[in-house]
């Protein structure tokens, strides 16, 4: 079971979704979706900087019993937003995305509680702020293309995105970033001095 949840919480490592998001960006500018592709590229930086943002400043001082908050779920953040935007860009309605965003959001989140990856606080924060992405993904698209329930993607781009997709996790699924080592370190390093007092406790151990 343990070996299960975890090959299902790998699906939100940054290794394996930075390209997914190329993958996405490049069947958008195949359809002349310019200024979506735009969006979910912009959007995707921010969500995945609001993260790294709140890892940093959060992560400063060490884990203590008086900040139950250190280090918000990335994996759930970057799953969310990912996912539940390829369903916004590419379900026939954009609207029905958003359960699917929830699911995945719930989904990843729940595989990081199981594996001791974060705590319930951590998750939730991940997930809101991969679902803002969503969110604000969704209006985006409404506003451009409006509610139509037209297919956005033909066939042949619908078998392009999904074979994409297949080959990217079968070459990067489990290969994990070190990212959240670097980010506690620069964490540690650079902002404790500013932001801790002597006192405050060193300890770590958050996970993306």
């Amino acid at each position: 079971m343990a070996d299960l949840i975890g090959y299902i919480s790998d699906f939100g490592d940054e290794y394996l979704l930075w390209p997914l998001i190329g993958i996405g960006a490049a069947i958008l500018v195949w359809q002349k979706r310019f200024r979506l592709a735009a969006a979910w590229l912009g959007l995707a930086v921010a969500s995945f900087g609001t993260v790294l943002m709140l890892k940093l400043l959060l992560e400063a001082c060490g884990r203590h019993p008086d900040h139950p908050l250190y280090s918000p779920s990335g994996h759930t953040a970057g799953a969310t937003f990912v996912f539940g935007g390829m369903a916004v860009l590419f379900f026939p309605s954009a609207l029905a995305a958003l359960p699917a965003a929830i699911a995945v959001a719930a989904l990843i989140g729940a595989t990081r509680l199981f594996l001791g990856a974060h705590d319930l606080p951590e998750v939730l924060v991940g997930g809101a702020i991969g679902l803002g992405g969503v969110a604000a993904l969704l209006l985006v698209r409404l506003r451009l293309e409006g509610t139509a329930g037209r297919p956005a993607a033909s066939a042949t781009q619908i078998c392009a995105l999904f074979a994409g997709c297949v080959a990217t996790t079968v070459l990067l699924h489990g290969v994990r970033s070190p990212a959240e080592r670097w980010i506690e370190q620069v964490s540690h390093q650079f902002l404790r001095p500013l932001a801790c007092s002597p006192a405050t406790p060193d300890e770590s151990g958050g996970a993306s």
